[in-house]
């Protein structure tokens, strides 16, 4: 019976020792992925971060260039527009001659009546 209790007892010592050595075990895998985990969290933050100022970057950039391109565009109209004016009112007054503004010389000439 001694026999057989110290036989108990010698298993239940590598009992003991191989459940400390998994528990050794798996606390080191837990700790491993714990680790990994929180390394790909703070990836995934900082490119999520660095995605967030790329999308505001090209929409400023967008804008920017949509508001360059309105603006230019407003400079073309008014141009065509006053040359519109201007031949608008030369061919009112063909009839009687007008002076016509030449932008270049600084100076006006005067165009004779269109004759029929």
């Amino acid at each position: 019976m001694l026999k057989l209790s110290q036989e108990i007892e010698e298993v239940q010592l590598e009992n003991r020792l191989i459940s400390e050595r998994l528990t050794e075990e798996i606390h080191f895998l837990v700790k491993g992925i714990q680790t990994e985990t929180s390394e790909l969290q703070s990836q995934v933050n900082k490119s999520r971060t660095t995605n967030e100022w790329a999308i505001v970057v090209m929409s400023a950039g967008g804008l920017f260039t949509s508001v360059l391109i309105s603006l230019f565009t407003v400079s073309v109209v008014r141009r065509h527009e006053a040359k519109l004016r201007l031949s608008a009112t030369i061919l009112q007054s063909s009839n009687e001659g007008c002076w016509l503004p030449i932008p270049k010389e600084r100076s006006c000439r005067l165009i004779p009546p269109l004759v029929e």
